[in-house]
């Protein structure tokens, strides 16, 4: 059994469909449907983490879709990468409010700019 053909076997176990899954692990409903075809490669161990928080995988199920993706050990964890780079957990904290703010500005443009378009 190959990566997408797992993949499918544990999201139709859960009920899902390729929809849900995709809102619930922000990965594009466009990928999965492709890696579930074998039309697309495995993904990045960041985005399996995504997938299998999203099908709520026991650790053993997660292990399984890593070793079928081929990529485990290939790539740090997103905490990794951060304690990597030296970041402190306060230095993630003010990087991640400053990120927001600028999605609430933008946020804010964009309904400025539907409102000057509609009126």
């Amino acid at each position: 059994m190959d990566f997408g053909e797992r993949l499918r076997e544990l999201r139709e176990e859960r009920g899902l469909s390729m929809r849900q899954l995709a809102e619930r692990s922000g990965v594009d409903v466009g990928v999965i449907s492709r890696v579930e075809r074998g039309q697309y490669k495995p993904p990045k161990i960041t985005t399996v983490e995504k997938l299998a928080r999203a099908l709520e995988l026991s650790e053993a199920e997660e292990e399984e879709l890593l070793q079928l993706s081929g990529r485990t050990g290939s790539q740090p964890s997103e905490a990794e990468q951060h304690v990597a780079r030296g970041e402190t957990g306060q230095e993630v904290r003010e990087r991640l409010a400053a990120l927001e703010e600028r999605v609430r500005r933008l946020e804010e443009r964009l309904g400025e700019m539907a409102d000057n378009s509609s009126g």
